[in-house]
């Protein structure tokens, strides 16, 4: 049986936020936005891929291209962490940026190597 993890909320990097801060309000909107819908379901877009994202303009996606690596990195970590003592891993654990398997990621974070 799959653990429930209820996060509390989500890392925006700075290295996003200084991409982001002159540009119009409306962009910036989308993009957190985005963002935090994709941290939220976060394990859901590992399964499936992303195309269940809600839809976003030119320069949106752009933004979230920079994004995504990160969120994924810190997402990694977050999960390592969370099943640290479990061997039931979710498979989608792990195949953010095309690692192989949920087990290797696991195991990589959980030994401390970054």
């Amino acid at each position: 049986m799959e653990k429930k993890i209820e996060k509390l909320g989500c890392v925006i990097p700075y290295q996003v936020w200084d991409a982001l801060k002159n540009h119009n309000p409306q962009t910036i909107a989308e993009v957190i936005g985005v963002i935090i819908e994709y941290d939220y379901r976060w394990l859901e877009f590992q399964k499936k891929g992303i195309a269940g994202l809600s839809k976003m303009t030119p320069s949106a996606a752009m933004a979230f291209s920079f994004a995504k690596p990160l969120i994924d990195a810190n997402n990694q970590k977050y999960y390592a962490k969370v099943y640290k003592d479990d061997d039931d891993v979710p498979e989608a654990f792990g195949e953010a940026n095309g690692t192989s398997g949920a087990k290797k990621t696991f195991r990589y974070y959980r030994r401390g190597k970054k």
